[in-house]
């Protein structure tokens, strides 16, 4: 989606050249991945500290 947003601007403005490494599939992988792992790292203690607080768990045996 952003590959889509992006890449048209780099041909009026010649700084944005370094779109075109938004053409990979590789990066654009990496690159989702790494948000993916950022989000998760970001968004999990609160996740769990919310389903503590409401008493949310699973039963021990």
């Amino acid at each position: 989606m952003i590959y889509e947003l992006f890449y048209p601007l780099k041909y009026h403005y010649s700084w944005l050249s370094w779109l075109n490494v938004l053409r990979y599939i590789p990066f654009r992988t990496i690159m989702a991945t790494l948000t993916a792992m950022v989000l998760t790292f970001l968004l999990a203690p609160w996740f769990i500290r919310e389903l503590r607080r409401k008493q949310i768990g699973q039963v021990v045996r």
